[in-house]
């Protein structure tokens, strides 16, 4: 039962919310954050270095984003164990009541465990346990990389409908470098581009026509493409030699964010099975969901006392002019009746953020060495940013900037005095708003969003140099089996995913001078066999041999026709 103090302070915050959701959307810019000099000091007889530590904990909320939900963002943090006894990994997600999310919260525990388990087992660092890693990966992930491709898979259950399928966008891409590809200066960049560019198109269509049993595997496929791509091309150099008529930048940019977060799964994956070696930490990973009190999520603020004309009177101290109320009322577009409506929705509404339930955890259950990180799926919002950086004992590595005013904080009474701080910061943001939107009406209100919430993240250090893919792998083991199909004139006939245990790489073969016309992308018939595939043409050799140089040269040499590679004694390749 929230005291009478708290529940005039949560009104308070509610109108302030309400009210500056009306002057802007996004009242910061997209930012990082610096370390906080109040975690100098807590290194001290721990495992892990703060950069390790904000590294993992980055990694494991980002393959934690596994629903495209926007009420599903999902906030992690990594503890140590004491004596050095292993880890907890500690999850929650976006709640509006305490049952909000169980249900992802329990696929991503599952998800976790099983990656830990095969990371558990990790003695060596090699392609055959980086394959087990991704296998898990891609099993965890697959809803969320399904609609980062926009699929159109029957299982592709996204809530991004109606949005184009990635592959079309990729075809658009190579039609237009190829179509200008001259009048660049390195034709072996391009080249390599379109190369592999083509390659990742050829295994999306694959996966788009296979067989449930195989879906995983597919992805694997899809997954080490993007990550080629992104890793042997500066798309974003060589796209920048393009003027903006014959590549259009806004297809540019969306092409190069795809890629990235298509890439960082094989990162990740590479990243956690460095992390193994080097740390027994991950022998013993315990993962955890945040457990709060129901009480806690009690709704019994009253809207008896909601006015927009007492919000504007607590906004006016220290202002310089006077807020004429009815003035803004008209330049905000709002009223009494719909500024008390919009307060009486958030207060039924509003959601406890991930981050916020992670603090909320270790107020409430303190430990010996507390996280220093909190990460999430997404760049921490404003609210979320403030509070951490009020509260002072976490660390949020960025935010978006971005305003929800149904956000709300749980009613701990160790947390009343940054409630506070929350009201007067919000204020001051309104009185320092208000009188530039008074002052001239062309201003759009509310200020737009900043469209990019979730970017990719850099590690501390560069990823050791890893096998980009297994030396050998087992397809799935059916005969219904789909071939990668041929994008339309853009790319001559591939060679099928061969049906040994050992699937070499696709050799593209070299492009064809842009003088064809480039029909529109066509997704391949469903479902059909390796069999019925055509066989790679004659002069198809000189790609091979070009596809085979250029792999040794990125570390990832294909084996020749009919060589099979012997995995190590004792290592487990899955598919």
């Amino acid at each position: 039962m929230l005291s009478q103090a708290q529940s005039r302070q949560r009104l308070c915050f509610t109108e302030n919310a309400a009210l500056l959701s009306r002057l802007s959307e996004a009242p910061a810019a997209s930012h990082a954050n610096p370390w906080p000099t109040t975690l100098s000091d807590q290194d001290h007889d721990r495992v892990l270095s703060r950069e390790r530590e904000a590294d993992l904990t980055a990694t494991l909320a980002y393959l934690s984003g596994i629903s495209d939900n926007p009420s599903h963002v999902v906030a992690t943090c990594v503890e140590e164990l004491s004596g050095g006894r292993g880890i907890r990994v500690v999850v929650a997600v976006n709640k509006e009541c305490p049952s909000s999310g169980n249900d992802i919260l329990a696929r991503i525990k599952s998800g976790l465990e099983r990656i830990f388990s095969c990371l558990a087992s990790i003695n060596n660092v090699d392609s055959g346990s980086e394959d087990l890693v991704l296998d898990a990966v891609a099993d965890m992930c697959r809803h969320r990389i399904f609609s980062r491709l926009r699929s159109r898979r029957p299982d592709a259950n996204h809530m991004k409908t109606g949005r184009a399928y990635f592959g079309s966008l990729i075809q658009n891409v190579i039609n237009g470098v190829n179509a200008h590809s001259r009048s660049y200066r390195s034709q072996g960049e391009i080249e390599s581009f379109l190369n592999d560019a083509g390659e990742l198109l050829r295994w999306m269509a694959s996966l788009e026509a296979c067989q449930d049993e195989e879906v995983v595997y597919q992805i694997k496929r899809v997954l080490r493409a993007a990550h080629r791509l992104n890793r042997t091309t500066n798309i974003a150099g060589l796209f920048s030699q393009f003027t903006a008529s014959q590549l259009d930048p806004s297809m540019a940019s969306g092409f190069i964010s795809r890629i990235a977060k298509l890439a960082r799964y094989q990162e990740c994956s590479q990243y956690l099975c460095r992390t193994a070696q080097e740390l027994n930490l991950l022998q013993n990973v315990q993962v955890t969901i945040v457990s709060l009190d129901s009480n806690l999520f009690s709704r019994n603020i009253s809207s008896a006392d909601v006015s927009l004309d007492s919000c504007l009177s607590r906004c006016q101290n220290g202002a310089p002019t006077v807020f004429r109320a009815e003035m803004i009322k008209g330049r905000l577009g709002t009223d009494d009746s719909a500024f008390v409506s919009k307060v009486r929705t958030l207060l039924c509404e509003s959601r406890v953020h991930a981050e916020i339930q992670i603090v909320c955890q270790y107020e409430v259950h303190p430990v010996a060495r507390k996280p220093r990180v909190i990460c999430s799926s997404k760049d921490a919002c404003y609210l979320c940013n403030l509070f951490i950086k009020l509260h002072g004992t976490f660390h949020i590595p960025k935010s978006h900037g971005n305003f929800y005013s149904g956000w709300r904080l749980l009613p701990l009474p160790a947390l009343d005095h940054i409630q506070g701080q929350l009201n007067k910061h919000l204020e001051a943001q309104i009185r320092d708003l208000l009188p530039a939107a008074m002052r001239d009406p062309r201003q759009r209100l509310p200020h737009p969003k900043n469209p990019n919430e979730s970017t990719v993240f850099k590690f501390s250090a560069p990823l050791s140099s890893l096998p980009s893919s297994p030396t050998r792998q087992t397809p799935p083991q059916t005969s219904q089996t789909s071939p990668p199909p041929l994008p339309p004139q853009a790319l001559p006939t591939p060679s099928s995913p061969p049906t040994t245990p050992n699937p070499p790489r696709p050799r593209p073969t070299p492009l064809p001078p842009p003088r064809h016309h480039h029909l529109p992308f066509q997704a391949p018939p469903p479902h059909h066999s390796r069999a019925d595939h055509d066989p790679p043409r004659a002069g198809a050799v000189a790609g091979r041999r070009a596809g085979r140089a250029r792999a040794r040269a990125v570390g990832d040499t294909p084996p020749r026709r009919g060589v099979l590679r012997r995995a190590p004694k004792g290592v487990c390749h899955a598919g």
